[in-house]
């Protein structure tokens, strides 16, 4: 069996492999071993990850171009390391080309009873097509543009493009069907079929209207004065119509301004009630931040406001009666005097959970994390607050200008 290897080293999102796995479609049994590497947040030590968590067995876990999921079978770890095997079965089609992201389950025994998942390691399979191949297809479902060719049928089955009645005989394409000669020259042949008589309609209508509009042109030489008092007639009863019609439009349009004064009316009230729900808070003094975890920001000064449906108490925003939805958007300004990167969050919480989190890693004395618009379900009595973190080191700032932190909230 054909064999190679790959270092996978284990971060925190996602991890990263020495260099990808290039294999072309129809390539089996092929055995990749990998050997993982790093320190990933569940692990508390530096090292081999297989050996840390004590895993006997291992399974890959392929995302496929299509979107589509693939599982390996259970293999057996050996020295810190875990061996798979790619199948024909697993990339012999054309729809399976293109890039594969991965991830490897390790487990304590081949019963499967304690899992740990590493983080996915993005594009680590690339699947190419062969520059020729034994299996070109022509088959429904899998044949592709620049990779199939139509067969030849050697059948000799006839295949009549129209039945007895003129009506198409349509083809039932089945899975698996091989795409022949005479289906694609039976559909040919009804496309020119159709645009020969479209065609020849064309024709037939142009030499039907010519003659309708000569005919038409010798019945009003021969009965022009009579043409001329039907004229008269009609335009007396247009005229007459056209009074009538005025009567009735004056009437109808008076009722339709009446409709539409009333309807604007409520549009109006409608709109100034949802207008009435509008806050901008901030926070009147700077916060050092004296953990590295989650703490309050105490919101007390209200920067601009509309409306007596979102009041502010106590640190927090409280949402009143008939509101069912808001746009909550804000953030925070962060400064510092350290240079070494660090990693800073903003939270907005509704009651006990976050709904809005955001966070930047970076070196700086003055940063902001924004807090990104997002519209949100709420009822009356919800308590909303604002949050930050710095993950990294305790001992940043959060700055109380206006323009640092602030947290919006408008009803809609």
């Amino acid at each position: 069996m054909i064999h190679t290897n790959r270092i996978v080293t284990v971060g925190e999102q996602e991890c990263i492999i020495d260099r990808p796995i290039v294999l072309y479609r129809g390539d089996r049994e092929v055995e990749i071993e990998f050997t993982l590497v790093g320190n990933e947040f569940m692990f508390s030590e530096e090292g081999n990850v297989i050996k840390s968590v004590n895993a006997s067995h291992g399974q890959l876990v392929l995302n496929t171009p299509s979107g589509e999921n693939m599982f390996s079978e259970l293999a057996e770890c050996h020295e810190g390391k875990v061996v798979f095997v790619v199948t024909k079965e697993m990339i012999d089609e054309f729809i399976e080309m293109g890039f594969y992201s991965f991830q490897i389950r390790l487990y304590d025994s081949a019963e499967m009873k304690s899992r740990v998942t590493i983080p996915p390691v993005m594009t680590g399979f690339d699947i190419r097509n062969p520059i020729a191949a034994e299996d070109e297809t022509n088959l429904v479902d899998q044949g592709l543009v620049d990779y199939s060719r139509i067969f030849k049928d050697q059948s000799n089955e006839e295949l009549p493009t129209f039945d007895w009645q003129g009506n198409y005989n349509k083809t039932e394409w089945a899975h698996h069907d091989v795409i022949t000669e005479n289906k694609m020259n039976k559909i040919e042949d009804a496309l020119y079929s159709i645009n020969a008589d479209a065609k020849k309609f064309d024709v037939e209508m142009r030499n039907t209207l010519n003659q309708v509009t000569k005919d038409a042109d010798e019945y009003i030489k021969e009965h022009i004065a009579e043409v001329e008092q039907d004229v008269e007639e009609f335009e007396r009863n247009i005229n007459t119509g056209v009074e009538m019609f005025k009567t009735d439009t004056n009437a109808a349009m008076t009722a339709y301004k009446n409709e539409v004064n009333e309807k604007l009316e409520d549009m109006e009230n409608e709109i100034s009630a949802k207008l009435n729900g509008f806050i901008e808070c901030g926070i009147s003094a700077s916060h050092t931040t004296t953990s590295t975890q989650i703490e309050q920001l105490n919101i007390d000064t209200i920067i601009c406001s509309r409306g007596d449906n979102l009041t502010l108490i106590d640190g927090h925003i409280i949402v009143g009666s008939g509101v069912n939805r808001i746009r909550v958007s804000g953030q925070i300004g962060w400064t510092s005097d350290t240079v070494a990167p660090h990693v800073l969050e903003g939270f907005v919480y509704i009651n006990n959970s976050y709904v809005i989190r955001n966070a930047i890693t970076t070196i700086g004395d003055y940063l902001g994390v924004t807090l990104t618009s997002k519209i949100i379900d709420v009822q009356e009595g919800d308590m909303i607050r604002l949050y930050a973190r710095s993950k990294t080191i305790e001992g940043f700032t959060v700055h109380n200008e206006a323009s640092s932190t602030w947290i919006c909230i408008e009803v809609v």
